[in-house]
Protein backbone atom coordinates (compact mmCIF):
# COMPACT_ATOMS: atom_id res chain seq x y z
CA UNK A 1 0.00 0.00 0.00
CA UNK A 2 1.13 3.46 -1.17
CA UNK A 3 1.55 6.12 2.02
CA UNK A 4 0.08 9.34 1.59
CA UNK A 5 3.65 11.22 1.37
CA UNK A 6 4.96 8.69 -1.27
CA UNK A 7 1.45 9.41 -2.92
CA UNK A 8 1.60 13.19 -3.20
CA UNK A 9 5.42 13.55 -3.10
CA UNK A 10 5.59 12.73 -7.39
CA UNK A 11 2.93 14.85 -8.12
CA UNK A 12 3.94 18.11 -6.48
CA UNK A 13 8.28 17.52 -7.02
CA UNK A 14 10.22 19.37 -8.95
CA UNK A 15 12.62 16.97 -9.96
CA UNK A 16 12.37 13.10 -10.73
CA UNK A 17 11.16 11.24 -8.30
CA UNK A 18 11.43 7.30 -7.29
CA UNK A 19 9.33 5.37 -5.01
CA UNK A 20 10.64 1.88 -3.94
CA UNK A 21 7.37 -0.31 -2.70
CA UNK A 22 7.25 -1.46 0.80
CA UNK A 23 7.12 -4.97 -0.51
CA UNK A 24 10.74 -4.68 -2.62
CA UNK A 25 13.26 -6.21 -0.47
CA UNK A 26 16.39 -5.23 -2.27
CA UNK A 27 19.19 -4.83 0.42
CA UNK A 28 19.22 -3.00 3.88
CA UNK A 29 19.85 0.48 4.98
CA UNK A 30 21.19 2.81 2.59
CA UNK A 31 21.82 -0.10 -0.07
CA UNK A 32 18.43 -0.42 -0.34
CA UNK A 33 18.37 2.64 -2.35
CA UNK A 34 21.64 2.07 -4.71
CA UNK A 35 21.08 0.47 -8.37
CA UNK A 36 20.68 -3.09 -7.90
CA UNK A 37 23.13 -6.00 -8.98
CA UNK A 38 21.03 -6.79 -12.13
CA UNK A 39 20.76 -6.87 -15.57
CA UNK A 40 17.76 -6.20 -16.33
CA UNK A 41 16.91 -2.91 -18.27
CA UNK A 42 15.45 0.64 -17.48
CA UNK A 43 11.87 0.33 -19.04
CA UNK A 44 10.89 3.97 -20.25
CA UNK A 45 7.08 4.18 -20.74
CA UNK A 46 6.26 6.75 -23.10
CA UNK A 47 3.02 7.75 -25.13
CA UNK A 48 4.43 9.95 -27.70
CA UNK A 49 3.40 13.27 -26.37
CA UNK A 50 6.64 15.76 -25.83
CA UNK A 51 6.83 14.69 -22.24
CA UNK A 52 7.97 11.60 -23.26
CA UNK A 53 11.38 12.89 -24.75
CA UNK A 54 11.87 13.97 -20.68
CA UNK A 55 10.96 10.84 -19.47
CA UNK A 56 13.28 9.19 -22.03
CA UNK A 57 16.40 11.23 -21.40
CA UNK A 58 16.20 10.65 -17.91
CA UNK A 59 15.81 6.86 -18.17
CA UNK A 60 18.44 6.59 -20.73
CA UNK A 61 20.56 8.65 -17.85
CA UNK A 62 19.88 6.03 -15.18
CA UNK A 63 20.49 3.01 -17.52
CA UNK A 64 23.93 4.75 -18.75
CA UNK A 65 24.66 4.80 -14.65
CA UNK A 66 24.04 1.24 -14.56
CA UNK A 67 25.66 0.20 -17.60
CA UNK A 68 21.93 -1.81 -18.70
CA UNK A 69 20.20 -1.46 -21.77
CA UNK A 70 17.29 1.24 -22.10
CA UNK A 71 14.17 -0.25 -23.19
CA UNK A 72 11.51 2.00 -24.61
CA UNK A 73 8.21 0.61 -24.28
CA UNK A 74 4.78 2.02 -25.87
CA UNK A 75 1.40 0.34 -25.11
CA UNK A 76 -1.52 -0.28 -27.48
CA UNK A 77 -4.73 -0.44 -25.70
CA UNK A 78 -7.09 -2.66 -26.22
CA UNK A 79 -9.06 -1.35 -29.48
CA UNK A 80 -12.47 -3.35 -28.06
CA UNK A 81 -13.94 -0.44 -26.32
CA UNK A 82 -13.63 1.64 -29.43
CA UNK A 83 -14.69 -0.57 -31.78
CA UNK A 84 -18.31 0.03 -30.49
CA UNK A 85 -18.20 3.53 -31.82
CA UNK A 86 -17.20 2.49 -35.19
CA UNK A 87 -19.10 -1.32 -35.70
CA UNK A 88 -18.36 -1.36 -39.60
CA UNK A 89 -14.74 -2.00 -38.35
CA UNK A 90 -15.85 -4.69 -36.13
CA UNK A 91 -14.42 -7.04 -38.37
CA UNK A 92 -12.02 -5.35 -39.12
CA UNK A 93 -10.16 -5.40 -35.03
CA UNK A 94 -7.10 -7.66 -36.12
CA UNK A 95 -6.22 -5.85 -38.89
CA UNK A 96 -6.54 -2.17 -37.18
CA UNK A 97 -4.49 -3.55 -34.22
CA UNK A 98 -1.91 -4.47 -36.32
CA UNK A 99 -2.10 -1.26 -38.60
CA UNK A 100 -1.96 0.92 -35.61
CA UNK A 101 1.00 -1.29 -33.97
CA UNK A 102 3.17 -0.66 -37.16
CA UNK A 103 2.24 2.89 -36.40
CA UNK A 104 3.16 2.64 -32.49
CA UNK A 105 5.98 1.16 -33.80
CA UNK A 106 7.64 4.17 -35.67
CA UNK A 107 6.73 6.08 -33.00
CA UNK A 108 9.18 4.26 -30.75
CA UNK A 109 11.71 4.03 -33.39
CA UNK A 110 12.14 7.26 -33.90
CA UNK A 111 12.27 8.04 -30.14
CA UNK A 112 14.99 5.98 -29.97
CA UNK A 113 16.74 7.55 -33.30
CA UNK A 114 15.97 11.37 -31.70
CA UNK A 115 17.83 9.93 -28.68
CA UNK A 116 20.39 7.80 -29.76
CA UNK A 117 22.35 11.17 -30.47
CA UNK A 118 22.20 12.13 -26.90
CA UNK A 119 23.56 8.89 -25.72
CA UNK A 120 25.37 7.08 -28.71
CA UNK A 121 26.95 4.16 -26.50
CA UNK A 122 23.91 3.30 -24.89
CA UNK A 123 22.03 -0.29 -26.16
CA UNK A 124 18.40 0.53 -26.43
CA UNK A 125 15.45 -1.92 -27.51
CA UNK A 126 12.07 -0.73 -28.53
CA UNK A 127 8.87 -2.22 -28.22
CA UNK A 128 4.88 -1.72 -28.68
CA UNK A 129 2.88 -4.11 -26.59
CA UNK A 130 -0.72 -4.56 -26.44
CA UNK A 131 -2.82 -4.43 -22.97
CA UNK A 132 -3.44 -1.96 -20.29
CA UNK A 133 -0.19 0.13 -19.90
CA UNK A 134 -0.91 -0.07 -16.20
CA UNK A 135 -0.69 -3.64 -16.01
CA UNK A 136 1.83 -3.92 -19.10
CA UNK A 137 4.17 -1.67 -16.89
CA UNK A 138 3.70 -3.71 -13.55
CA UNK A 139 4.57 -7.08 -15.06
CA UNK A 140 7.97 -5.40 -16.20
CA UNK A 141 8.49 -3.68 -13.20
CA UNK A 142 9.07 -7.54 -11.58
CA UNK A 143 12.28 -7.75 -14.26
CA UNK A 144 13.18 -3.91 -14.37
CA UNK A 145 16.01 -2.13 -12.18
CA UNK A 146 13.54 0.48 -12.98
CA UNK A 147 10.31 1.79 -14.09
CA UNK A 148 10.54 5.73 -15.87
CA UNK A 149 6.96 7.31 -16.72
CA UNK A 150 5.86 11.31 -16.99
CA UNK A 151 4.04 12.54 -14.69
CA UNK A 152 1.01 12.56 -16.78
CA UNK A 153 0.26 12.01 -20.58
CA UNK A 154 -1.72 12.51 -23.58
CA UNK A 155 -5.19 11.52 -21.19
CA UNK A 156 -4.66 13.82 -18.39
CA UNK A 157 -6.81 16.97 -17.35
CA UNK A 158 -3.76 20.00 -17.32
CA UNK A 159 -4.64 20.62 -13.69
CA UNK A 160 -4.50 17.17 -13.01
CA UNK A 161 -1.07 16.46 -11.06
CA UNK A 162 -0.49 12.50 -12.05
CA UNK A 163 -1.76 11.24 -14.69
CA UNK A 164 -3.85 7.83 -14.51
CA UNK A 165 -0.61 5.17 -15.52
CA UNK A 166 1.46 6.87 -13.10
CA UNK A 167 -0.42 6.80 -9.77
CA UNK A 168 -1.82 3.71 -10.87
CA UNK A 169 2.01 2.12 -11.02
CA UNK A 170 3.02 3.51 -8.13
CA UNK A 171 -0.10 2.13 -6.31
CA UNK A 172 0.45 -1.44 -8.03
CA UNK A 173 4.34 -1.42 -9.51
CA UNK A 174 6.36 -3.96 -8.19
CA UNK A 175 9.83 -2.56 -8.38
CA UNK A 176 11.15 1.01 -8.53
CA UNK A 177 9.32 3.63 -10.48
CA UNK A 178 10.79 7.14 -10.95
CA UNK A 179 7.77 9.79 -11.80
CA UNK A 180 9.48 12.99 -14.17
CA UNK A 181 7.58 15.78 -13.92
CA UNK A 182 7.42 18.18 -16.99
CA UNK A 183 9.66 20.65 -17.90
CA UNK A 184 7.48 23.57 -16.94
CA UNK A 185 6.40 21.62 -13.56
CA UNK A 186 10.11 21.75 -12.58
Amino acid sequence: MLGSVASALPAYAKSPTVIIPGNYDDGEGAARFAPVESSGPVVVGIDGSAHSRTAVLQAARAASERGVTLQILMVLPPLDGALLWYPELTNQGDEVTQQRRAELQETVDAERDWFKGHFPDLEVSTTVEPGDPVSVLRKKSRTAQLIVVGTRGLGGLRSTMLGSVSRGLLLRGEGPVMVVPQPEEA
